[in-house]
C-alpha cells in the first residue's frame, strides 16, 4: 500500500475542486434545496414556527411534533437518503475519470444511498452499544473508587474530572481513528460503482493500513481549518443578512458553497492519494 502524503491529498483535492467544483456545487445545492422543500411542503405550519421563534408556542410546538413522530421519522429517512445520495453523486463524478454521465451518476447515487444508509445505521448502533459498555465499565471503576474512600473530597472530584477529560480525549481519538480507517468507504463504492458498503468497509480498512496516524492528523487539521473558516464566513454572512435577508443568502451561497464542495471532496482526494501508483493518480486527477 502507498504511504499517505498530505501534500498530495491536498493537491488532488484542489484539482477536483477546479475540475468538478461547479457541477459538485450544483449537486449539493440541489440536494439541500430538495430536502428543505420537502420538509417545508409537508410541515409548512411547523416550518413557520421554526422561522418565527418569537411567535412560537413551545407547548403547541411539542404537541404538534408529538402527533407527527411517524411522519418525521419517515421524512428523516428520505432526507438522509437524499443527503447521502448527494455525496455519492459527487464522488462518482469526481472519481469516474469522465466515464460517467451526470444522469448516470445521479442514478447510481440514489441507488447506492439506500444500502449505505443501512450500513451507517448498523455502525451507529454498534458504536452506541460499545460506548454504553465502556461507560458502564468506567462508572463501575469510579463507583468502586468512591466506595473505597471514607470521605470523598476534592481529590476524588479532581480524579473523576481528569478521568472524564481523558475519556473524551480517548473518544475523540477513537472517532478520528474510525474516520481515518473507514473514511474512504464511500469513495471506494463510487469509484467501483459498487452497492455493497460492507465490502467497501473492508477495502477501506485495508487501503488505509499503516497510514492511520497520518490520516488522523490530516483529518484533524482539515476539520479545524474548516471550522475556523466556516465561523469567520458565517459572521460575514450574518453582517450582510442584517442588511438584507436576500443579500445574506446570495453572499452565503457564494462564500459557503466552495468551502462545502472542498470539504465533501476530502474523502475522494484521500482515496486518490492512496492509489497504488503515481501514474494512476496523475491520469485520474491531473
Amino acid at each position: 500500500m502507498r504511504k499517505f502524503d498530505m501534500g498530495q491529498a491536498w493537491a488532488i483535492n484542489v484539482a477536483m475542486l477546479k475540475d468538478h467544483g461547479i457541477v459538485v456545487g450544483v449537486v449539493l445545492l440541489a440536494s439541500y434545496a430538495l430536502m428543505g422543500l420537502l420538509f417545508y411542503l409537508l410541515f409548512a405550519d411547523m416550518s413557520a414556527l421554526m422561522f418565527n421563534p418569537m411567535q412560537a408556542d413551545p407547548a403547541a410546538m411539542s404537541a404538534m411534533m408529538a402527533g407527527r413522530v411517524g411522519q418525521l421519522v419517515f421524512i428523516g429517512l428520505i432526507t438522509s437518503v437524499i443527503s447521502i445520495a448527494g455525496y455519492f453523486i459527487v464522488w462518482r463524478i469526481a472519481l469516474s475519470r469522465g466515464q460517467e454521465s451526470i444522469g448516470g451518476a445521479i442514478g447510481y447515487g440514489l441507488l447506492a444511498a439506500v444500502p449505505a444508509l443501512f450500513a451507517i445505521v448498523v455502525l451507529y448502533i454498534a458504536f452506541v452499544i460499545a460506548l454504553l459498555i465502556v461507560g458502564m465499565i468506567l462508572g463501575l471503576i469510579f463507583g468502586v473508587a468512591m466506595m473505597g474512600t471514607d470521605s470523598p473530597g476534592v481529590g476524588t472530584g479532581v480524579g473523576i474530572g481528569i478521568g472524564m477529560i481523558l475519556f473524551y480525549i480517548g473518544l475523540l481519538f477513537f472517532v478520528l481513528f474510525l474516520g481515518a480507517r473507514l473514511g474512504t468507504t464511500g469513495p471506494i463504492m463510487a469509484a467501483e460503482r459498487s452497492f455493497n458498503p460492507f465490502r467497501a468497509l473492508l477495502e477501506s480498512w485495508k487501503l488505509t493500513r499503516n497510514n492511520s496516524l497520518m490520516l488522523m492528523l490530516y483529518l484533524f487539521l482539515i476539520s479545524v481549518a474548516f471550522f475556523v473558516i466556516y465561523v469567520v464566513l458565517a459572521l460575514v454572512v450574518g453582517l450582510f443578512s442584517n442588511l438584507s435577508i436576500i443579500l445574506g443568502i446570495i453572499v452565503g451561497t457564494i462564500v459557503m458553497v466552495p468551502l462545502m464542495v472542498f470539504y465533501v471532496l476530502v474523502p475522494a482526494a484521500i482515496y486518490g492519494a492512496l492509489f497504488e501508483n503515481d501514474a494512476d493518480v496523475a491520469d485520474a486527477f491531473s
